[in-house]
């Protein structure tokens, strides 16, 4: 025994280290599965409240965890301890929460790839994985943003000039068309946004259609105007123009051209006036030679007449009437009337004949005791003379049945 005692005894004492060694060792180890333990239960508790802050799920509301000594908290060892079932579901939940925000992350991008393709952009630079991936999605999202204000800016900038091309052309378009949308949902859940433009645009389109058309229609019948106006030949309007660029130009010569159509035009009308005023006058004087071819026939036929008889009582005629030969027989108490006045070629035609009155006398001629003109001899005849208008008053209108008077110069001077 004692010897089994000695040799025992050296034993038991080196067991006894090795298990106060290994018992240390296993403490140490303990800390340590305590501490990674409760930097995974903050981690988690962690993770939660930032999944649930932009979530609003709930979760974050059931995930707590408190290091220390004595750990507290739906993540703790005591609750771990006392329901492992219900520790598990806890870490279910966070497991859960975070499976949905990487899901809805993916629709996201999904959803952002979408907007950004149909805004125009290509496929490779609006890819899904991109977005997806964190070292190049907030360039990829950036640039869809971009797009989007750009294409939002061009929309705008559209909108605005349709408005106003609208209103140049008469047409009311109303810009709220461009901004007000309907929204519908369809039973399987599936969203639909329309804007009710066409209405708008239908019209803007028939409005321009029907500018276009009338200024076809103008510009086809204003190139036709040489044809149609060929009396006038000075044309300084390039009439192929007027369907180009250069319209405006062609326009103001145009304006140049009807201002000298419509200057002919005056004229033509003022020749016309003057034509008819002559042809007034032409027929006057057709009317007063008329009545004096009538008083010339009736002179004759009485001179016949009295011929007639003269010759019945044997009488020379030619003895009855004699030519005034001798001024100093002329009798100047004697009154006369005015036949015909001709204010063109300044005569007058009186009821005084060759043997009363003879040539280069001067008489003088009144109206109503008022005196209007002095006139000369020129012509005579047997019944009738013409007299020159060699002076006269403003205004000469001398009227049929104005008196004569012997020596004018006489009148003149009174």
């Amino acid at each position: 025994m004692g010897s089994l005692g000695k040799v025992f005894g050296p034993i038991a004492a080196i067991l006894a280290i090795a298990a106060a060694v290994l018992s240390f060792m296993i403490s140490k180890q303990r800390e340590g599965f305590v501490g990674r333990a409760a930097d995974l239960s903050t981690g988690v508790a962690s993770i939660a409240q930032k999944l649930d802050s932009g979530t609003n799920s709930g979760t974050a509301s059931s995930v707590s965890f408190t290091a220390g000594e004595k750990e507290d908290g739906s993540l703790g060892w005591p609750s771990y301890k006392e329901n492992p079932s219900g520790y598990k579901s806890t870490i279910d939940k966070v497991v859960s929460l975070a499976g949905s925000v990487n899901s809805q992350r993916g629709d996201l991008a999904k959803a952002v790839s979408d907007m950004g393709i149909a805004l125009g952009l290509s496929e490779e630079d609006m890819a899904v994985e991109d977005l997806n991936k964190l070292s190049a999605y907030a360039d990829k999202a950036k640039e869809g943003v971009a797009m989007a204000q750009a294409v939002k800016a061009r929309d705008a900038q559209m909108a605005g000039t349709l408005v106003a091309t609208a209103r140049a052309l008469g047409y009311n378009l109303n810009p709220r068309i461009f901004s007000e949308r309907e929204t519908k949902t369809s039973d399987e859940g599936d969203v639909s946004i329309a804007f009710n433009c066409k209405p708008g645009l239908t019209g803007l389109e028939k409005a321009t259609q029907l500018v276009a058309d009338r200024s076809k229609a103008m510009e086809t019948a204003m190139k036709g105007l040489p044809q149609q106006m060929t009396a006038y030949n000075d044309w300084s309007t390039e009439f192929d123009n007027l369907g180009g660029k250069d319209y405006a130009q062609a326009l103001a010569s145009l304006q140049v051209d009807c201002q000298r159509i419509n200057a002919r035009l005056e004229e033509l009308a003022k020749a016309k006036v003057t034509i008819a005023d002559l042809k007034e006058t032409r027929a006057k004087l057709e009317n007063q030679v008329a009545k004096l071819e009538t008083d010339l026939k009736k002179a004759n036929e009485d001179k016949e007449e009295m011929e007639a008889r003269l010759r019945k009582h044997g009488d020379d005629s030619e003895n009855i009437v004699k030519k005034m030969t001798d001024k100093s027989k002329i009798d100047y108490d004697l009154r006369g009337k005015v036949l015909l006045f001709n204010p063109e070629w300044n005569y007058v035609i009186i009821d005084m004949g060759h043997d009363k009155v003879m040539m280069d006398m001067t008489i003088a001629i009144s109206y109503e005791g008022k005196y209007l003109a002095s006139a000369r001899i020129v012509k005579l005849e047997e019944k009738i003379s013409m007299a020159e208008i060699i002076t006269a008053s403003k205004n000469l209108d001398i009227p049929v049945g104005a008196v004569v008077v012997l020596s004018g110069e006489d009148m003149a001077d009174n």
